[in-house]
């Protein structure tokens, strides 16, 4: 039987921040019903940052301050890949203590900082 049918998109994709400024990430896993899913790719602000076989993923390379966006991609057996999960946005709080995404008035003075992009953004 030929596989042409892409995986289910990964779908409750949530997170929190753990110490050290990374990010835990997880989501509910795709299904395909032929080849089954052999790997999820994971997209921080647009760009791959790294394939798990699992339904979770820790992002080491944040910095406190800065807002992220994930979305997450389920390959199956054959390489045919799954629309993309729903995006995730979360900022990254101090070390301290660890603890989640920035609400109120940090929030918005967060947003009034420096813009983060990446160096391999291309913007077209």
């Amino acid at each position: 039987m030929v596989d042409g049918a892409a995986p289910t998109a990964p779908i409750g994709l949530g997170g929190s921040v753990a110490r050290k400024n990374k990010v835990n990430l997880n989501w509910n896993a795709s299904f395909d019903a032929i080849s089954g899913v052999s790997a999820y790719t994971i997209y921080r602000n647009g760009v791959s940052i790294g394939q798990t076989g699992s339904t979770s993923y820790t992002d080491s390379g944040t910095s406190s301050g800065a807002t992220y966006s994930y979305a997450v991609i389920a390959t199956d057996g054959v390489g045919n890949a799954s629309p993309g999960s729903a995006p995730f946005s979360i900022t990254v709080t101090s070390t301290k203590g660890g603890g989640g995404s920035k609400s109120g008035a940090e929030a918005g003075k967060a947003a009034k900082s420096k813009p983060f992009a990446p160096s391999s953004l291309i913007i077209s």
